[in-house]
This record gives C-alpha cells, sequence and structure tokens, in this order.
C-alpha cells in the first residue's frame, strides 16, 4: 500500500470518544493542542506507537493522566490522527501509508513514544530513575526508567500499577533488519509491562 490518501478536513470519530477536530498537520509537533474541547484536562500530543509490525505516527488525544487513561479497561483502542504508516521490516509489503485516522489495538501498542514533553499534569513520574537497556520482542530501549523508591528493580515492571511504564530519555534499537524510517530517539516512553521480556541496567 504505497498510495497516499488526502486526510478529510471535517471532523473523525474516535474509537471511543466523542467527536475529534483535525487541529493539526502532522509535521506540527512543536507543542500539544490543550483544551481545544473545553476540557483542561485534554490534550493533543504527537505520538509514534510501535507494534510488532508497525510505526504509526501522528497526533493523539489524551483526557487526564496518560498512564491512567492508557490503562483503562474500558479502551481497548487508540485512535491516532494524521497518521503515517510504516511497515517496519524491509521486507513488510505494507511499506508506507498516509490515513486521515488509524485505530490501533491497545494489546498491540507495545510501545507508546511521545515526541514532546506533556503538560506536568499529563504524566505521572516516579521520584526514581533508572538507566536500563529493557528488550521486547522487536526493540532494545535504553534510557531512564522510572520506578517507586522502595521497589526492587527486578520487579519494578512486573509490580507496576499501571499497564503502561514511563522511561525518559529514550534510545530506540530495532532488532531486526528494518526499512528506514524508524524512530530513533524520543523524550518520553509508555512501555507496556507485558512487552519487556529482559532488562538489564547500564
Amino acid at each position: 500500500m504505497t498510495g497516499r490518501i488526502r486526510p478529510q478536513t471535517g471532523m473523525l470519530r474516535g474509537g471511543t470518544g466523542p467527536l475529534r477536530p483535525q487541529t493539526g498537520q502532522l509535521g506540527d509537533r512543536s507543542r500539544p493542542q490543550t483544551g481545544t474541547l473545553g476540557r483542561p484536562d485534554e490534550v493533543e500530543l504527537p505520538v509514534i506507537v510501535l507494534t510488532t509490525a508497525f510505526q504509526v505516527r501522528g497526533r493523539m488525544w489524551i483526557r487526564g493522566v496518560m498512564q491512567t487513561y492508557l490503562s483503562s479497561d474500558q479502551k481497548h483502542t487508540l485512535s491516532i490522527y494524521n497518521a503515517d504508516v510504516l511497515g517496519m521490516e524491509a521486507s513488510n509489503p505494507a511499506a508506507r501509508m498516509s490515513q486521515p485516522e488509524v485505530v490501533v489495538a491497545k494489546h498491540s501498542a507495545s510501545i507508546i513514544l511521545v515526541e514532546i514533553r506533556p503538560p506536568d499534569w499529563a504524566l505521572m513520574t516516579m521520584p526514581r530513575m533508572e538507566s536500563l537497556v529493557a528488550y521486547t520482542e522487536s526493540f532494545a530501549l535504553m534510557g531512564m526508567y522510572h520506578m517507586p523508591p522502595d521497589v526492587r528493580i527486578q520487579d519494578f515492571a512486573a509490580v507496576s500499577a499501571s499497564e503502561f511504564i514511563v522511561a525518559t530519555d529514550i534510545k530506540v534499537f530495532p532488532l531486526f533488519q528494518a526499512r528506514a524510517g524508524i524512530v530513533q530517539t524520543a523524550p518520553v516512553a509508555l512501555i507496556h509491562r507485558n512487552a519487556i521480556n529482559l532488562f538489564h541496567a547500564i
């Protein structure tokens, strides 16, 4: 799929939420769009979602604290707007496509990279950070991993109250023959705790 579909200029429906306006072009990643829908606790952020096969880059609406919002049992999908989709492996025939909205199954979103620092109220961080490399099925992720002060490093992922673990200053290393265009760094990452196969200190 190599054709480009022109993003619609009207309003698109999110997976479970209200109608979402198209507020910015994909290249506009300089700052979050906050309170656009009249809610001071709602923010639109530029994100990159990594599954085992695809990189989905676009904008996503977050309501409240990101970890709480993403971990909700009522949330089964993630809607990414103005999305550029890349088939990450060089052998993937679904090389590239653009869509006004792409819906990603939450259980497939192993890594959510945020391209700018979210507002303080939108991201819950811990006072303790450890320099680690965590390995998923497809990536090695090197950065500073946030965890409670009293937890053992060996247990930090297993005992996390949130489905998604926060890491900052992330470097991304594919563990496969990757197509050009894979993200390499991000200031913030939310990594699904069940996607982490092993990790070690650096």
